[in-house]
């Protein structure tokens, strides 16, 4: 059966876990992006209250390049409708459709994917939707592709390190924004860590990896990379 890759990228308000963007790119084998969604969640952002939460929240606040809160860029592009604001019900039905409009199954790809699962499940049921994803729905965890590609090589290893990208216990940092400066020679680049963008760069991470002609693990969201055979044996490399 054919299959779409569907990249997806949720945001989130930590303190209360919920998803106020979430956006996704559904793509093709090669990578071509079919199509791409990005909205805000009424039931977060058209309520005062759930403006409260995006606006106190550490992380959503935090400055962009461009000098601007992340809250007031996103309350901006709603004021001037560049951003779509849609319940999550209709977000789910448009997630749901992906799938019979491409006569095709559905791979929903996420950088650590656990977390964007985990997300969209607790939050549909919050909104009594049940599960966010139907059971014709596979699923792919860029990171850990990542980890088997990328990122498993002297090389980078040893780029990485130059570049101080490891932890306090001097680990190697794996995060999309370290692979992504990896892959583009560029150690300036910055996440926006808004929706779309971050699916953005996670795509390209994907199909770099596809092209390392490796078994994907489709189905196999592990809890966490950290602890997995690919990420030990990146560590080992040191």
């Amino acid at each position: 059966m054919r299959r779409v890759f569907v990249i997806c990228d949720t945001e989130t308000i930590c303190d209360a876990r919920l998803v106020w963007d979430i956006a996704w790119l559904v793509c093709d084998s090669k990578g071509n992006v079919l199509e791409s969604f990005n909205a805000c969640v009424a039931d977060v952002l058209a309520s005062p209250f759930g403006r409260k939460l995006v606006a106190r929240d550490g992380f959503t606040s935090r400055k962009l390049a461009d000098g601007t809160r992340k809250s007031d860029w996103y309350l901006s592009q709603i004021d001037a409708d560049n951003m779509p604001v849609m319940s999550f019900a209709d977000i789910k039905s448009a997630f749901d459709a992906i799938g019979s409009r491409y006569h095709a199954q559905v791979v929903f790809c996420a950088y650590n994917a656990d977390f964007d699962i985990r997300a969209l499940n607790d939050n549909s049921d919050t909104y009594g939707l049940g599960s966010f994803f139907g059971s014709k729905v596979i699923t792919c965890d860029i990171w850990h592709t990542a980890l088997d590609t990328i990122c498993n090589s002297n090389r980078f290893v040893a780029w990485a390190i130059a570049n101080g990208y490891t932890s306090d216990k001097g680990n190697i940092r794996t995060s999309a924004e370290t692979v992504y400066r990896y892959m583009r020679g560029d150690t300036n680049f910055e996440e926006r860590h808004t929706a779309l963008a971050d699916c953005e760069i996670e795509r390209e991470i994907l199909f770099k990896a596809r092209k390392y002609h490796k078994v994907l693990h489709f189905g196999n969201v592990m809890p966490c990379c950290f602890r997995c055979k690919e990420w030990q044996r990146l560590q080992n490399r040191r």
